[in-house]
């Protein structure tokens, strides 16, 4: 039900945005407290270790990849589902 909200979550017209960037913070610990993990592919994360030369990755160097491609797929999604009338200019 969390990945349900946290999906359908868009910033309403009057909401500023700083209400909305708290919600999808708020929306992102509940999934945290849930255990809830987006894009935790291993493939994604051996990606980003190659462009950062590399080659044989401690499981450390892998858990942090995982984090930051999901720091990247919570970034897109906020920005995604902000008012496209204020900020569509930015997104594009």
């Amino acid at each position: 039900m969390a990945h349900m909200n946290s999906m359908s979550l868009h910033q309403d017209i009057f909401q500023d945005i700083q209400d909305f960037c708290n919600q999808n913070i708020s929306m992102k610990k509940v999934c945290n407290e849930l255990g809830l993990n987006f894009r935790r592919c291993k493939d994604h994360a051996m990606a980003i270790l190659k462009d950062e030369d590399v080659t044989e990755p401690s499981q450390q160097q892998i858990i942090r990849s995982f984090d930051k491609l999901e720091e990247e797929h919570h970034a897109i999604m906020f920005m995604c589902k902000a008012d496209r009338q204020k900020y569509g200019d930015f997104l594009e």
